[in-house]
């Protein structure tokens, strides 16, 4: 290999050329570097051994080993970080592993070590400190917390030190602040701190973090208890200032410039993408991924949350300024990250590296600054325009913001959301109404404050509230009933629609997480009714929508539901499955649609008593808690009459469809469905729903008509909706082609939903459409 270029710039290379002077090519593959470092490593943690505790002999030659397989090409900067990462945090583990053992025979299930910073993003450079946080379970460990805490403080002296046995500079300023001398932080008050007092460094902390060693599963429980506190869900703009102020880049002097401090380089680059991530990682699961290069495959996957050419250029950046940043970092093996543009040193590896850094830092800072941008609107609007009750309300504004809020900055967002909005509504016809409906929202939104937020991050939302209030009752009604709708829409103007479904990660919190459920349909089903009303979805796709998230909510309700009443009464599981009959059944759920709902059992690994009031429980949960007006989940008509009972056998459900042939229950039948997650029970239903309805016969025109009818008597576009649909199945059970209605009902459908979510009438002449199937 040809090094002489990387000898001569180098002391720590030259000095250590031994380790690599014979190697080969195929030596320096990931595979064999780790394949080394494992033959390696038992020698450092044996007494016996010369090697013993000498750790920063290993390390000084792995370092080697991975530069210069990335330099000669072997390996790049994203597989290189990536597998001195994984063998520094398996050299870490081994050590504290090692210490802990030699004074402890029963530890590993009490504690845990997290990662933080490059190490925890596997992105780890040559000299970066090492971020820890050790939580330890005092509460289950029979080790006193005091001791364990001295143990490991002589532990991080032993190896973080100048010694023989040096590893690395540890760092553990970065654990909750309890106010006490211990560096080991107690697993319970953790958890308390994070979920009431945590700060926003501390959730950006965490979103570059990973688990080292110690107990996975205490790891992962922790995790989710403060998973609130990590993902939020309610955006906070204002938070997301506050940490923008964190963050203090170094100021560049003459011609030195911080590869990784200064405004425009490596940290502007994590500062990009982390506050994104921070902005969007409650409601975009993807985006809590903590590897930063995966960080980028996201991002340049959602161009409404930044352009690609954006995150293609911070990429770009990133990787060229922490190649800088090894070459500083190798020529002595120390942590220099400050340069001078007349480095002759670095201009042997790239005659342009004084441009391109230049380039890319102007570049990246005009990036960053956009995030930002403190925008001024200007005042457009004519106030007479509006009626004497308008311009009452308007100063009634603008007093709020001069009178009663304090911040400089607040004051001049929430200045801005008010002339943008006048701006906007001042010439319309319905100004004067559009004024109440603001007004509304202004005052008990987070008294405006959160609202002017939401606007400073994305204008759009203006005039897509000007165009709810100016088309919607319904809509407009659930936004001022619910305010956090209003960043659904914040949500789908940076994501979009494709990944939104009713789900949660249960928190072991019964009233948590059946508010999270709740808000989390309400925020579907409001979203999809939007995008409806702004034709930006299909009719197929909007019914389908629909239909997923109800269906969705419906099961995992009752499995938290279940669960729970399982766990209390302490029973072993059981499948009890919800049956859909109807629109939502077969996918065509609506705006005004119900969801009629019943349930079966697949086993009898709990009596029949517990599982009706597991039923009965979740009944009480839908009348107590869910909003009609949002979604009605109907469990009054039951399949069978009303002397049936709330829950049947799965053999008694097939066996009644099977034996019987009322027409009635063949047009239930047809329109029901198993909501399940175990496919053998989906595939099952299938069969026996398919064979059962191949063995009906007819059904009789004289009970056609007679429901024709029945529905005829108070005519109105729902009753001939439910018409059709009747003849539709009609021809499906008698496998007929007697109407070619498709066409007419999907109008109607649409029509009526219209009228659902506008409040209006259509005007259709429903006649019409009762002479058309009747000829």
């Amino acid at each position: 290999m040809e090094l002489d270029l990387l000898l001569n710039y180098s002391n720590f290379i030259k000095n250590n050329q031994h380790i690599f002077s014979n190697l080969k090519k195929e030596n320096l593959r990931k595979d064999s570097v780790l394949r080394y470092f494992n033959s390696e490593l038992p020698k450092y943690f044996d007494s016996k051994s010369k090697n013993y505790e000498n750790f920063q002999n290993l390390k000084n030659e792995i370092i080697l080993l991975v530069f210069i397989a990335h330099y000669v090409g072997i390996n790049d900067h994203l597989s290189s970080t990536r597998l001195w990462s994984i063998i520094m945090k398996k050299y870490l583990s081994r050590i504290f592993n090692h210490y802990l053992s030699l004074k402890y025979n029963n530890y590993k299930n009490f504690f845990f070590i997290i990662a933080l910073g490059k190490l925890g993003v596997k992105d780890l450079n040559y000299s970066s400190d090492i971020d820890l946080i050790i939580i330890f379970d005092s509460k289950k460990s029979t080790i006193p917390i005091r001791d364990f805490d001295k143990t490991i403080k002589e532990i991080l002296s032993k190896v973080s030190n100048s010694s023989n046995s040096f590893f690395h500079k540890i760092d553990m300023r970065l654990r909750p602040d309890f106010g006490n001398e211990f560096i080991v932080s107690d697993y319970e008050n953790s958890i308390d701190y994070y979920s009431s007092v945590g700060r926003n460094w501390e959730r950006l902390a965490f979103h570059r973090s990973c688990f080292l060693c110690g107990s996975h599963s205490l790891y992962i429980d922790f995790k989710n208890s403060i998973n609130g506190f990590l993902y939020r869900q309610t955006f906070d703009f204002y938070a997301i200032d506050e940490i923008k102020k964190l963050f203090k880049f170094s100021q560049n002097h003459d011609s030195k410039i911080n590869i990784k401090s200064s405004s425009g380089y490596i940290r502007t680059c994590e500062n990009i993408v982390h506050f994104l991530q921070l902005l969007w990682s409650g409601k975009i699961k993807k985006l809590r991924n903590i590897s930063i290069h995966k960080l980028f495959k996201v991002l340049e996957s959602n161009q409404n949350i930044i352009k690609k050419e954006d995150i293609f250029l911070i990429k770009k950046a990133y990787y060229y300024y922490r190649w800088i940043e090894d070459l500083l970092h190798i020529k002595h093996n120390s942590k220099q990250n400050v340069i001078s543009l007349e480095n002759h040193d670095l201009a042997q590896f790239d005659s342009n590296f004084d441009i391109k850094i230049l380039e890319f830092s102007k570049n990246i800072k005009n990036i960053f600054d956009k995030l930002f941008i403190d925008i001024h609107i200007n005042p457009s609007f004519k106030i007479d325009n509006f009626n004497t009750n308008s311009r009452d309300i308007i100063q009634t504004w603008f007093n709020k913001s001069k009178n009663k809020i304090a911040s400089g900055q607040i004051k001049k967002d929430f200045d801005n959301i008010i002339n943008a909005y006048l701006n906007i509504v001042y010439q319309l016809e319905k100004r004067d109404e559009l004024i109440i409906k603001f007004d509304f929202l202004l005052t008990y939104y987070k008294s405006g404050i959160h609202l002017a937020a939401l606007y400073k991050y994305n204008n759009r939302i203006i005039n897509e509230l000007v165009f709810i209030f100016s088309n919607s009752t319904k809509l407009t009604n659930q936004l001022n009933k619910y305010n956090f709708l209003v960043e659904t829409l914040v949500y789908y103007f940076n994501h979009g629609s494709d990944h939104l479904i009713t789900k949660i990660i249960y928190k072991k919190d019964f009233d948590i997480d059946l508010k999270n459920l709740i808000n989390s349909l309400y925020e579907s089903l409001f979203l999809f009714d939007y995008l409806f009303l702004k034709e930006k979805i299909s009719f197929n796709s909007y019914q389908f929508q629909r239909s997923r998230n109800i269906r969705s909510f419906i099961f995992q309700l009752f499995t938290l539901v279940k669960n729970f009443y399982i766990k209390d009464n302490k029973l072993i599981n059981t499948d009890i499955f919800p049956v859909l009959y109807g629109s939502t059944a077969l996918f065509q759920n609506l705006s005004y649609s119900d969801s009629d709902i019943f349930f079966i059992k697949m086993d009898n690994n709990i009596s029949h008593l517990d599982s009706i009031k597991i039923v009965k429980r979740f009944y009480l949960i839908i009348n107590q808690y869910l909003d009609k007006k949002m979604v009605n989940i109907d469990y009054r008509n039951k399949p069978f009459g009303n002397n049936s009972e709330i829950i049947i056998s799965y053999e008694d459900f097939i066996k009644f469809y099977k034996n019987n042939n009322d027409d009635f229950h063949k047009f239930s039948f047809y329109k029901c469905d198993l909501i399940t997650n175990i496919l053998k029970y989906k595939k099952d239903f299938f069969y026996n729903k398919k064979k059962i309805i191949s063995t009906f016969n007819n059904v009789n025109p004289v009970y056609l008509d007679k429901m024709i009818k029945v529905k005829t008597t108070s005519l109105d576009l729902k009753s001939v909706i439910t018409i059709y649909d009747l003849l539709l199945i009609f021809d499906k059970i008698n496998n007929s082609e007697k109407f070619n209605i498709i066409n007419d009902l999907i109008f109607l459908k649409r029509s009526l939903n219209e009228e659902d979510l506008k409040n209006i009438n259509t005007n259709i002449d429903l006649s019409f459409y009762i002479k058309k199937i009747k000829t």
